[in-house]
């Protein structure tokens, strides 16, 4: 589950903040390396086919 929740505030012209917070699912570290390592490997792969 995860959700945005932002709030803007602009009373002030010269000045504006923008406030958000974001609740979101940790993603486990192994699997997001690892599919970084498939998506070089194939990029790799395609590059080399390429030429």
């Amino acid at each position: 589950q995860s959700y945005f929740n932002g709030t803007w505030d602009n009373n002030d012209p010269r000045t504006a903040d923008w406030a958000f917070h974001a609740l979101v699912q940790p993603v486990p570290e192994p699997s997001t390396l690892l599919l970084i390592g498939f998506g070089i490997t194939g990029m790799a792969v395609w590059k080399k086919r390429r030429k």
